[in-house]
């Protein structure tokens, strides 16, 4: 009767408490002693792994700003490379552009006559034979006439009469287009031979009737003042 009893007693029976966390941690997190261990030694294992997952994030992080400021530093030398080299190049360049400025042909290596001084001559002599000019700076007859045009477009050759048939170039001085104007204005035109009877007694152009006329000077006008 008294065993009946027992078996119909409604009274729980006590669980061991870690017996009910075990049951509850995930079996793929838990240690294979972990039904071993006590609830202190858990709760220090999950301590540990949780340091550990944490440590892990912490080098991941370090890593990635460990590259993020060698990526920074790269693309900054490439920066400061490439305009180092622009300097470099625009350097050149100016270089250059002052050398074209300064002498008539820079990379003659016969003669470096600057170009004031080949207007200077111009002045003093103001017909030159376009294949000595050429010879005596060892370049092509084109390549000087470029030159003479590049001169005159830049306004640092007043102006100039070209005539390759004769192998000849007129410098006009601003005196000698100030009276060329004036004849222009009073007769209409005037012919080349006119002009150098203005600039010399070489009479080597007299046989060309070239006519210069008010448009001619006009535009010349135009041009210098620019």
């Amino acid at each position: 009767m008294r065993k009946n009893r027992r078996l119909n007693d409604p009274t729980p029976v006590p669980i061991n408490e870690d017996e009910v966390d075990i049951a509850r941690i995930p079996a793929s997190t838990m240690p294979e002693n972990s039904t071993r261990m006590s609830r202190k030694e858990r709760q220090k294992a999950a301590k540990e792994l949780e340091r550990a997952e944490r440590k892990v994030n912490e080098e991941q992080i370090r890593l990635q700003k460990l590259l993020e400021e060698e990526e920074r530093k790269y693309r900054a030398e490439i920066r400061l490379e490439k305009e180092h080299q622009a300097e470099i190049a625009r350097k050149e360049k100016l270089q250059k552009e002052f050398l074209h400025w300064k002498y008539l042909f820079p990379d003659s290596d016969e003669t470096k006559v600057t170009v004031k001084e080949f207007i200077e001559e111009l002045s003093i002599d103001p017909i030159l034979s376009l294949q000595e000019t050429a010879e005596e700076f060892n370049v092509s007859v084109d390549k000087l006439i470029t030159r003479l045009k590049e001169l005159e477009s830049e306004n640092r050759i007043c102006h100039g009469i070209l005539n390759r048939r004769l192998d000849r170039y007129v410098y006009l001085s601003p005196e000698t287009m100030a009276e060329i104007a004036s004849l222009t204005k009073k007769n209409g035109s005037i012919c080349v031979k006119d002009i150098i009877e203005m600039v010399s007694s070489d009479k080597d152009l007299d046989e060309d009737e070239t006519v210069i006329d008010k448009d001619v000077v006009q535009s010349h006008k135009s041009k210098k003042n620019q």
